[in-house]
């Protein structure tokens, strides 16, 4: 990270639109990762079902983040605060998003969309000012939480093999008598899976370095329109000096 990265505090529209380039990138992921599986595999038609229905979730993400900023207006002190409002309406659809869709996948270690945890944090920090990146903490003691949880339903669910003929589909309990069939995507179309993986893997790579980039680029820009100070003035008339003698 740059010195000029470091001391710089994104502007609060510049805040608002990175975290809703960030929201809109995970919902077009969550609406056409689908496209890398068969259609007509029957067998996954439940899997994939859900990561639609998330994907338009996430887009109501969108919408009531935007409508939570334009109605906090009207209580803000400070467009910061509005901005606040929206980035913490992300989060607050976001993790649990990414929880059932990876315990509906099979868990920790069954899920393509194991990245998007690390992603939140990432996206998170690139967008929270230095003084409130306390809420970047609480986010990831919720997103260690969502790993306990993924994982102990990772141990808890049998594989369903093709071998094991007979064996009922394993089902994931949402609450009381609510339940969906867990589909287990390594198995049952395990290229297709690493492929899935793969792309999750590098868009939970890139939207955050590209967040972190921009706000580089905005720094460093800012920092050569400022005027010079007394100290740094007197420096490059010497230095001028210094060259004619």
């Amino acid at each position: 990270m740059t010195q000029a990265n470091e001391h710089y505090n994104p502007s609060a529209k510049e805040r608002f639109w990175l975290a809703v380039g960030a929201q809109g990138a995970g919902i077009l992921l969550l609406l056409s990762i689908g496209n890398v599986f068969p259609a007509g595999q029957t067998d996954l038609s439940t899997g994939l079902d859900w990561i639609h229905i998330m994907g338009f979730l996430g887009l109501g993400a969108l919408v009531v983040g935007f409508l939570s900023s334009l109605v906090a207006k009207r209580w803000c002190q400070e467009a910061h605060s509005c901005v606040d409002s929206t980035i913490i309406t992300f989060l607050l659809f976001d993790i649990p998003i990414v929880l059932f869709l990876v315990c509906q996948q099979g868990g920790l270690s069954r899920s393509m969309f194991v990245p998007l945890f690390f992603l939140i944090p990432g996206a998170h920090l690139a967008v929270e000012r230095r003084q409130n990146r306390y809420r970047v903490y609480i986010g990831v003691g919720l997103i260690a939480l969502c790993l306990m949880v993924s994982c102990m339903v990772s141990r808890n669910t049998p594989l369903n093999l093709p071998t094991n003929v007979g064996q009922s589909d394993p089902t994931l309990r949402v609450y009381g008598s609510l339940a969906t069939r867990i589909t287990d995507f390594s198995i049952l179309a395990p290229k297709r899976f690493a492929l899935a993986t793969l792309i999750v893997s590098l868009i939970a790579l890139l939207i955050p370095m590209t967040q972190w980039g921009i706000v580089g680029f905005i720094a460093s820009d800012a920092k050569k329109e400022e005027p010079p100070g007394p100290l740094e003035g007197r420096g490059q008339n010497q230095r001028a000096i210094g060259r004619l003698a």
